[in-house]
């Protein structure tokens, strides 16, 4: 019988009913606080500064946090991941390494991009236009290494099958010698590339863009 259009009996509901149940709510842990997010009360407001003192202040605040401590502790940390993941890389890393960072670049510009409007436009369009650099030049890497693999998974296969004519092997072999280049090409500039993202001006830039958050916390002063 086809259980479209049949009452289905819920089951669960008596014990939640029933005070049987125990919701997230009923969970008492040692240690564990509560969160509270305060909003703008104001539609499309211009927020120029968060004052936390208060909040601080009032008892049973463990912590208060704005969104530019938010996004440079997030940021921070995913910096020094990515710097520290293409740090380790040398010429006798394996592609999996540089796939690997690639989605780590990925995660921070994801990141980057949320919290754009707390970052200086102009240091931020700098540290972003370095990363993208980077990311394009693992992502061209990235991209031989799958053509490369799948062209010779073809190669065998049709060799296995005995249907591949010699012109087509050759011009498959010529397909992959074309992007085994490219991809040498690709490694060759990746430590240029990363040592100008996460390099020692890399890494100032980077400290700049952190330092200087748009929507700051005002201690003592009035929130507007």
């Amino acid at each position: 019988m086809s259980i479209l259009g049949t009452r289905v009996i819920r089951t669960e509901d008596p014990r939640f009913l029933t005070t049987g149940g125990i919701f997230t709510d009923d969970m008492r842990l040692p240690g564990a606080c509560h969160v509270h997010f305060v909003r703008s009360p104001v539609a499309h407001a211009r927020i120029r500064s968060v004052d936390v003192s208060a909040a601080l202040q009032a008892p049973g605040v463990v912590a208060a946090f704005t969104a530019a401590d938010l996004a440079v502790a997030t940021t921070d940390r995913m910096f020094r991941r990515v710097a520290a993941q293409g740090g380790a890389i040398t010429t006798a890393s394996p592609p999996e390494a540089l796939h690997d960072l690639r989605k780590r670049c990925k995660e921070l510009r994801y990141v980057l991009e949320f919290f754009a409007p707390l970052h200086d436009p102009v240091t931020y369009r700098k540290v972003v236009g370095d990363l993208k650099q980077l990311q394009d030049c693992l992502g061209a890497f990235q991209d031989s290494q799958v053509q490369r693999e799948e062209i010779r998974a073809l190669a065998d296969a049709m060799l296995a099958e005995r249907a591949a004519p010699a012109a087509t092997l050759l011009a498959m072999g010529e397909i992959a010698a074309n992007l085994a280049l490219s991809q040498a090409e690709a490694r060759a500039d990746f430590a240029q590339r990363f040592t100008r993202f996460a390099g020692p001006a890399g890494q100032q830039r980077f400290r700049a863009l952190l330092d200087r958050p748009r929507l700051t916390s005002a201690p003592g002063g009035a929130g507007q």
